[in-house]
């Protein structure tokens, strides 16, 4: 049988409509599907609890950045709250919560790699806090070397060349959780948690330039959802 996978996505609205949306990009259901997987979006946050009985494993997808109060910043003006979006912080946290505590696989994508490390206690570190920081055209490669002895390892290779998404890098890692690749300047790209199978990147994973890599990505991810503890239980 499939596992069940939850895929979040974007809010957004419809002006000709006057709605309110939940917008996924199908590369995402395209690679779950392809992995043998069954993707299905959640809408409500009320049904958290129901979500993580049902389902075999999340995906929290890249987005907006977190609220800096989640991990112990603060914002100085106005205009740093316009990337903002709490109702989704709130959503995402509730279910990332969920699934670590049903030990249930989560796979954290960009700034789902920074809820699951705020979520677990960490910090974010911000270049500048009263700066606009650009993020990488997604054009721009940068070099990864990933830790041995960790499931994006194993499934990934020691080397990679991707495209970074976030800029709330990774300051101080959250409690349990590991780095799982690096950047040349000894940036944090992938965690992973010690002993659940819960790990984030913090690249762009649907790149058809890697078609390749990232279905052996998704597959990873799907054999857990499945119950092969060996494919991340990988330090014992």
């Amino acid at each position: 049988m499939r596992p069940f996978i939850l895929i979040t996505g974007e809010e957004g609205f419809d002006p000709a409509f006057g709605t309110a949306n939940f917008i996924l990009n199908r590369k995402y259901s395209g690679y779950v599907s392809a992995g043998g997987g069954l993707p299905f979006m959640p809408e409500d946050i009320r049904k958290s609890k129901q979500y993580a009985r049902f389902a075999d494993g999340l995906i929290l997808t890249h987005g907006p950045d977190i609220h800096r109060g989640r991990y112990g910043r603060y914002y100085t003006g106005f205009r740093e709250l316009k990337s903002v979006c709490s109702t989704r912080d709130d959503f995402e946290f509730t279910l990332f919560r969920e699934f670590s505590d049903a030990k249930k696989p989560v796979l954290g994508i960009g700034r789902g790699m920074q809820i699951i490390n705020a979520a677990s206690g960490g910090t974010l570190h911000l270049p500048d806090d009263r700066a606009e920081v650009r993020q990488p055209a997604l054009s721009e490669e940068t070099q990864i070397r990933t830790e041995p002895h960790t499931g994006i390892n194993s499934a990934l290779g020691d080397k990679l060349s991707v495209n970074l998404l976030d800029y709330q890098k990774v300051e101080r890692l959250g409690l349990n959780l590991r780095p799982a690749a690096f950047t040349g300047s000894k940036t944090v790209e992938a965690l992973e948690h010690e002993f659940l199978p819960i790990s984030g990147i913090g690249w762009n994973p649907l790149n058809e330039k890697y078609a390749e890599r990232n279905h052996s990505l998704f597959e990873y991810f799907i054999q857990l959802c499945k119950g092969d503890e060996k494919k991340w239980n990988r330090s014992f």
